[in-house]
């Protein structure tokens, strides 16, 4: 049986299904005073051989309806060498914007990728706390 999890903690949000795990997302306990960047990390198991569609999907579709998100950063996707799994994640400025996404074009990306995913994707978020690329522990420095 499946357990409805809030991406910000709140009952506002659409509720994501995990098969058989509960678990309270981080988002709704970060302060977003303090945090200066969050992470979302999806994983997903792909259908054999569908390694070459996934990344054509995510390139050509996936990463263009990114970049019209407000607050959106970065996205880097991973693939292990057998094709069988791949993660994402993607960076952004504040948790309601990542949360925006999620409620608002996460379902159309989910439809994007149905015909090379196995199951439904797992969804984490993460306050990014270090980055030498994005500069993080910089910018913390200097707000103290």
């Amino acid at each position: 049986m499946a357990t409805k999890v809030y991406q910000n903690g709140s009952e506002d949000v659409e509720p994501i299904e995990i098969k058989g795990v509960k678990r309270d997302s981080p988002l709704g306990k970060i302060d977003p005073q303090e945090a200066d960047m969050f992470a979302q990390h999806i994983s997903v198991v792909l259908k054999p051989h569908c390694v070459v569609e996934f990344t054509r999907t995510i390139k050509n579709q996936v990463i263009p309806l990114l970049r019209k998100q407000e607050g959106f950063q970065d996205q880097i996707t991973f693939v292990v060498s057998d094709g069988s799994e791949a993660l994402e994640i993607t960076l952004w400025d504040q948790q309601e914007n990542a949360a925006a996404y999620y409620r608002t074009t996460y379902p159309q990306v989910q439809e994007l990728l149905a015909g090379v995913v196995e199951a439904t994707p797992e969804v984490k978020n993460y306050e990014v706390t270090n980055s030498t690329y994005h500069k993080i522990a910089a910018r913390a420095a200097a707000s103290s």
